[in-house]
């Protein structure tokens, strides 16, 4: 609001007692209104409002989040530990001290120390691979090699084996959970090797990287799961049986901390089932374990 006030003076220099006004108002610009100062208000006070409960929020979930990964991871160690008692097959351990105590006793001292040595190996090899959640690639490798020569030399060279890994998984350090593809190498030479009686068995251990993923394929040109079913219906092997579902766990919770990034597939080689099997198992370069 303005008042525009005039004073008048004659050509003599004497001023008028009288004063001419006029009084002006101006619209103010809406942003200098008093609603748009008070919406103003209340539209930052709900924007911050809004911003701080949807951190809280995101802080809330984050929490969730990791107390959850750090539960899988939890639950993932038990697992693991219960796994290397799984995994050590008694019947496998009491069956080398036999094959040992044969060669003594059949005069074969050399083969005999021989098989000693690689027995300790493996053992001890299994025993500082489990205090590890993840070991190097080369490091799990050798126990899967003399736990595979181990079982060949238990069955008399009813098989041979193969082990083929890209080289630049070997030379890059990758690492995977210890004993995690034993069982699955136990299992073809339990369930498909072993009761092959036309031809000579074959297991392939072949371990690439595809699309910056770490690929295992394990292949074996036995009975096939159709029949070792049946040979197995009559004769269950309880540590088969909880070896498998322990490493079955043991993927699972690998599965819930690398959401969409562990695959496994299990398929025959021959149609119906007729022999051969193949396990594939896909795991990302970078696994995380809690």
């Amino acid at each position: 609001k303005y008042t525009f006030r005039v004073k008048a003076m004659n050509a003599e220099g004497v001023w008028s007692d009288s004063i001419a006004f006029i009084s002006i108002y101006i619209n103010p610009v809406f942003w200098k209104t008093w609603w748009f100062r008070l919406l103003a208000g209340i539209v930052i006070t709900g924007l911050i409002t809004f911003w701080v409960r949807r951190r809280i929020a995101n802080i809330r979930k984050e929490a969730g989040y990791h107390q959850q990964q750090a539960l899988l991871g939890q639950k993932l160690a038990e697992t693991e530990m219960v796994a290397l008692r799984a995994q050590m097959n008694p019947h496998f351990v009491f069956n080398c001290m036999n094959i040992i105590d044969g060669l003594i006793t059949d005069n074969r001292k050399a083969e005999a120390k021989d098989f000693l040595q690689k027995f300790s190996k493996l053992v001890r090899l299994v025993l500082e691979n489990s205090q590890y959640q993840l070991v190097p690639l080369v490091q799990d490798l050798k126990a899967l090699r003399l736990y595979t020569e181990m079982e060949a030399i238990r069955y008399n060279h009813c098989f041979e084996y193969d082990f083929i890994i890209d080289r630049e998984l070997l030379e890059e350090n990758y690492k995977i959970p210890p004993l995690l593809l034993q069982p699955y190498v136990e299992n073809a030479i339990i369930h498909g090797l072993r009761h092959k009686e036309n031809g000579r068995g074959k297991l392939l251990v072949y371990m690439n990287k595809e699309a910056g993923r770490l690929c295992v394929t394990i292949e074996d040109n036995g009975v096939g799961r159709t029949r070792s079913a049946r040979i197995n219906q009559d004769n269950p092997k309880p540590h088969q049986q909880m070896g498998m579902k322990v490493t079955g766990k043991r993927i699972e919770l690998l599965k819930a901390i690398n959401p969409g990034e562990i695959e496994i597939t299990i398929s025959d080689l021959q149609p119906n089932n007729e022999g051969g099997t193949r396990v594939r198992l896909v795991f990302p370069l970078d696994l995380k374990t809690g």
